[in-house]
């Protein structure tokens, strides 16, 4: 019997289908396999690209590679990947892959950074009933109520990096180095459970949120197997980490209206880092025109804030302070503010603070990006991420310093969205790591000046392409 032309049809269609998905699952099995294996061997190679080994190129040319490559072909499978049905066996295969990328890490030295020794003796000070914030770290031996922790850690605090200066990090963020130091003392692995339940709990968020935007919750994996996003928390344990639960957590919550939550969750982001204190306005954006929420909103928000940045601030009326140094002198990895700064010495009396002076622009700029996002209603949860977006991009992009673990305050939120500009960050900011080798040669100047454009130029020129058809249509 001859089978009708629909029927043909269809069964050519279900079978095609069928081929099409087995060939994508064992594309994505490829994938897993890809990106767990580079951090294996990052792992392995940890202590030959230690923050001395990276001064020499084959140490930071092995290091760029094992994160550009595997992000590069992760970051062009996007698309194709969310395309697919998120059944729970590929979300499961997706979470089970970023966890293993991660607990390889647990036990290795950590590569190319030094600032986990700060972290690690923050937390035994803090551990020890002591204040983090009253003694800089090459006084500490010096102190009698810190000389036996001195002697315990001496190794830690030798490698502890500009230790005249008292500690940067806020009171949220010195609670999780004390619990870290109480797990495993002395050692990054307690702070790597931390990030690594940090980490668990942000995918579990944007799979919601991106439930919530209509997207495929595959987007999850733009953020959580990035192969850079898991060196900057795994093995470097960068505080940083620990901020996307707490930043999308008050985004969910704001988002419900619900205030008390939401200026909780914000605070205790900005007691690990200062900077989502920019996220305020929007928050009151949101809640327009509920005056009751937001007075709760702004005072809930103020009492925790006080609490976890008040020792903090308080600190910085003495000299000697680690976060008034580096708001005023710090700059790396921003070669348009290094430019405009190196033509400001140029053509400018030295008489005129030209740095200060455009560190000051930059903040107000900052802000004004912020108040450009409060000025019209908020129309959607997606309308309110894209905003958050919009604020801490800028903020990053306009930073003088753009390190790659300052990527995590945005990257969360463009995995929300599914913004591709913006996940490109990830495979082009391991370009960072060429600095050491030409800093060693002597020639440090080219990376300010020429070789950091890599990692920011794309980017800006994609979402100015984007904005102009935008505008076009």
């Amino acid at each position: 019997m001859i089978e009708p032309q629909s029927v043909r049809s269809q069964i050519g269609t279900t079978n095609t289908g069928k081929t099409h998905s087995a060939a994508s699952v064992v594309c994505l099995f490829a994938l897993a396999i890809l990106l767990v294996i580079s951090q294996i061997i990052l792992a392995k190679a940890s202590r030959y690209i230690t923050h001395v080994e990276v001064h020499q190129w084959r140490p930071a040319l092995t290091l760029m590679a094992l994160l550009i490559f595997p992000g590069a072909i992760l970051f062009a499978a996007m698309p194709s990947l969310a395309r697919l049905p998120p059944t729970r066996l590929l979300l499961a295969g997706m979470i089970a892959t970023g966890i293993a990328m991660r607990i390889c890490h647990l036990g290795t030295i950590a590569i190319a950074e030094t600032d986990h020794f700060r972290y690690l003796w923050d937390g035994a000070v803090l551990a020890s009933g002591h204040n983090p914030y009253a003694i800089a770290p090459a006084d500490a031996v010096k102190a009698s109520h810190l000389a036996a922790l001195a002697r315990t850690g001496n190794t830690i605090l030798a490698g502890i990096n500009f230790p005249e200066y008292r500690s940067i990090y806020p009171g949220f963020a010195q609670l999780l180095f004390a619990i870290a130091h109480s797990l495993t003392p002395w050692s990054l692995d307690g702070l790597r459970l931390i990030l690594l339940a940090s980490d668990i709990t942000t995918v579990a968020l944007l799979i919601t949120l991106l439930r919530a935007n209509g997207l495929s919750p595959l987007w999850a994996a733009a953020y959580w197997l990035n192969p850079l996003v898991v060196i900057v928390a795994a093995n470097q344990a960068h505080i940083d980490a620990a901020l996307p639960p707490f930043i999308l957590g008050s985004v969910i919550f704001v988002s419900a209206r619900r205030p008390a939550l939401a200026a909780t969750s914000l605070a205790l982001a900005v007691g690990i880092k200062v900077w989502p204190l920019l996220l305020v306005p929007l928050f009151i954006r949101q809640l327009w025109p509920d005056t009751r929420k937001i007075a709760v909103l702004l005072s809930v928000g103020a009492i925790t804030t006080l609490a976890v940045l008040g020792p903090l601030l308080y600190s910085t009326l003495a000299s000697g302070s680690g976060l008034t140094a580096y708001a005023g002198g710090w700059a790396m990895n921003n070669p348009f503010y290094l430019w405009i700064t190196w033509t400001f010495w140029a053509t400018l009396p030295t008489s005129i603070p030209s740095d200060q002076i455009l560190r000051a622009v930059l903040v107000l700029a900052t802000c004004a990006i912020v108040f450009t996002q409060t000025c019209t209603p908020i129309a959607s949860l997606r309308d309110l991420i894209t905003r958050a977006l919009v604020s801490t991009a800028a903020l990053f992009y306009l930073s003088p310093t753009e390190f790659p673990w300052y990527a995590l305050w945005f990257l969360p939120l463009a995995a929300a969205i599914a913004c591709r500009p913006l996940l490109l960050a990830p495979v082009l900011l391991p370009t960072y790591f060429a600095f050491f080798p030409l800093a060693e040669s002597g020639i440090r100047q080219w990376y300010h000046y020429g070789l950091s454009f890599a990692h920011g130029l794309p980017i800006l020129a994609w979402l100015a392409w984007n904005y102009r058809h935008r505008r076009i249509s």
